[in-house]
């Protein structure tokens, strides 16, 4: 677990501490990526009509102001990250992942009690905007906290990619509901009821889950090696401000190697393919309505990305956490053009290949980062580091989703503005590809308290 023996720690931690950890620490993620997919389908099929159409009559704004509302979620979380990992690296980890969850639970349930334009006027857009922040706040402080909890109680280096790709497959289990929950709306209802509460209800059981989950963290102890740390050394006065001075560059670095990870399902398939194939006139596939299959196409390979963020993790304790980031950004590099050539042949069968191939080869980058970023710092840091590097990827994701793509496709229609996502999402790739190995190799190093 650390440099030390395992007397030397403050209680001994068996193989059902670890489990019990994992789940708690995955509740978080699940969440995080569960609401990720929602609103990300949410800002491409709902809300500009709800929302933002009677803002602007101009073509493609209402779409370019609901990608707004999206991205600015990622945009704030950077701040969560400073907040809560302030918290983290002076508190602890479980206390300030019970926050995070709370923080979480009021952004989700006020997004899904927003009324609609034509109630509230111009407030209701704004509101969800706040909401949308308040949540990315709160995730802000989710996923550094969680990795570092969770890797904090491995005792064996070698097992923690394994770990790692545990809480990566959550990520997907989260994708994957959201998704099915939402294919599953548009399979069984009618179009009114999904605009005026399906959706919510959606919204509704992530902010439930938020609530059990904080129950579930309340319940567990602290991580032995923060306990360790903190009987010995003063924590530091300002652990995530003074990070930008001791670890600044590694952040950035960090986060740049991620912008993959977080990219493809938030620039490629939600909400651009949605759009594109409805746009195109597919407004039925394999006997089901375009958003429907889409979403249970999404789905299903989430499902099939479970498997590949858990053998990403698991594979990066054997090649390397860097080596996995390298194979996962060429894949996806690589995909990305035929990505869209399979989806826009419109043929049900080439768009779900498309749809799984893609999302394979950015689980794998999922599967181990937990584990590479938590071993990139040291505990004085390691909620703030982590947690920062995790958001400042989201960060990049947010700008882009909010003020780089908006631009590039307002007043063109979605389907002649293929070229412009794809070459965003290959630059994203390459980013990812280059920044990696600016970084070091983590594995089998020992986490020192």
């Amino acid at each position: 677990m650390s440099g030390k023996s395992e007397k030397e720690l403050p209680f001994s931690v068996t193989p059902k501490d670890v489990r019990n950890v994992a789940i708690a620490s995955s509740i978080g993620t699940f969440i995080d990526f569960y609401v990720f997919i929602l609103a990300g389908t949410a800002s491409g099929t709902i809300w500009p009509a709800l929302y933002f159409q009677q803002v602007s009559k101009i073509p493609g704004v209402a779409v370019a102001l609901s990608f707004l509302s999206f991205g600015a979620a990622y945009v704030v979380r950077p701040v969560g990250g400073i907040i809560f990992g302030h918290f983290g690296d002076k508190m602890g980890r479980m206390s300030t992942l019970v926050s995070t969850l709370i923080v979480i639970f009021i952004g989700t349930i006020g997004m899904a009690l927003v009324p609609p334009y034509s109630v509230l006027g111009i407030l209701a857009p704004a509101l969800l905007i706040l909401f949308r922040i308040i949540q990315g706040l709160g995730f802000g402080g989710e996923w550094g906290g969680a990795s570092t909890w969770l890797i904090e109680y491995v005792a064996k280096p070698e097992k923690r990619g394994f770990w790692s790709g545990i809480l990566g497959a959550s990520a997907w289990v989260g994708i994957g509901s959201a998704a099915v929950s939402f294919g599953v709306l548009y399979l069984l209802f009618p179009t009114q009821f999904i605009m005026n509460l399906g959706w919510r209800i959606l919204f509704g059981i992530g902010a439930i889950a938020a609530i059990v989950g904080g129950i579930i963290r309340a319940r567990l102890r602290e991580s032995p090696i923060f306990i360790n740390y903190i009987s010995k050394r003063r924590p530091a006065k300002l652990p995530s401000l003074e990070i930008f001075k001791a670890y600044g560059g590694r952040i950035l670095h960090a986060a740049a190697a991620y912008f993959l990870g977080v990219s493809v399902t938030g620039v490629v398939i939600t909400p651009f393919t949605l759009q594109y194939l409805i746009a195109s006139g597919k407004h039925i596939l394999l006997g089901i309505p375009t958003p429907a299959f889409v979403l249970l196409m999404l789905g299903i390979g989430a499902y099939f990305t479970i498997i590949s963020a858990a053998l990403g993790g698991w594979a990066s304790d054997k090649l390397g956490r860097r080596m996995i980031i390298v194979i996962s950004s060429i894949g996806v590099g690589a995909l990305t053009y035929p990505y869209f050539l399979l989806i826009g042949t419109l043929n049900p069968y080439a768009i779900m290949a498309a749809l799984i191939l893609i999302q394979v080869f950015q689980g794998l980058s999922v599967g181990s980062i937990g584990a590479y970023f938590v071993e990139l710092f040291p505990t004085k840091y390691r909620y703030s580091g982590s947690g920062l590097s995790f958001q400042f990827a989201g960060f990049y994701l947010g700008v882009t989703t909010a003020f780089l793509i908006p631009p590039l496709i307002a007043g063109i229609p979605i389907t002649h503005a293929v070229n412009i996502i794809a070459g965003v999402q290959i630059a994203i790739a390459l980013v990812s590809l280059i920044s990696v190995l600016f970084l070091k190799e983590t594995k089998g190093i020992q986490l020192e308290d």
